[in-house]
């Protein structure tokens, strides 16, 4: 990871746990940002309507507004500006709920300080450059074919920062491990490294649902781009049918 990355950049972070708050705050202000503190989300939307932040780091579960409250005042704001992490220790809302409501990234307490450095650094990466690291080809691969994209929405979907797709059931994805994805439709395709944030069984068929976080696009950027710009939607990955 660039340890410049964070340098320069305000990052918000808001928890009623002083002492967690203000040990997440340390870190960050040692990788070089300039660190808000807030303790609801009052405080929190009072800083954001004051300063310019590059990043929210909120807990879901405090006293006068949760932090998925936070997230959805903040995103229909702005979709794409600041990104949001969200941060729990109970079972407040899933992965699957969380990425379709707009948050960049879900993490359980109790987490490492270096995981949420890593996925801090790569949030503030300006537009496409979040999806432009070159990163080792994994050895778990997925390869999938559609007929024309639009006409698969049941099946494959795309957010501002990953896909919905379903396959058959007789393969097995951890969730976190990198996955090299190929999707083949009659007029794109798509192909780069994701990593799985939640999967379940389809309610309606006998199918895997995946919600796959973009990490690295190495073909098919200019057709996500453009669908970004025309309809980003407020999920970050979508929520399956």
């Amino acid at each position: 990871m660039d340890d410049t990355v964070l340098r320069g950049k305000n990052i918000l972070v808001v928890d009623d746990e002083v002492d967690l708050r203000e040990i997440v705050a340390s870190e960050l202000d040692y990788m070089g940002a300039t660190v808000y503190q807030a303790g609801n989300i009052t405080a929190a939307d009072a800083i954001l309507k004051e300063q310019k932040i590059d990043l929210i780091i909120s807990d879901i579960r405090m006293p006068g507004g949760t932090g998925v409250d936070l997230l959805r005042t903040v995103k229909a704001r702005n979709i794409f500006l600041p990104p949001i992490i969200l941060i729990t220790g109970f079972a407040d809302i899933t992965a699957e709920e969380a990425y379709a409501e707009g948050a960049e990234a879900l993490l359980n307490k109790p987490f490492q300080l270096d995981e949420l450095i890593q996925v801090s650094a790569r949030l503030v990466k300006p537009g496409l450059e979040k999806f432009s690291e070159e990163t080792p080809v994994p050895e778990k691969k997925l390869a999938l074919e559609f007929p024309t994209m639009l006409s698969q929405t049941k099946h494959f979907e795309i957010g501002r920062g990953g896909v919905y797709l379903t396959t058959d059931n007789s393969r097995k994805f951890d969730l976190g491990e990198p996955i090299h994805l190929t999707v083949k439709f009659s007029d794109v395709n798509f192909s780069g490294v994701v990593i799985p944030r939640w999967s379940r069984l389809s309610e309606i068929e006998n199918r895997l649902c995946l919600g796959l976080e973009f990490i690295q696009v190495s073909e098919g950027m200019d057709f996500f781009k453009s669908h970004w710009e025309k309809s980003p939607g407020l999920a970050f990955i979508p929520k399956a049918y």
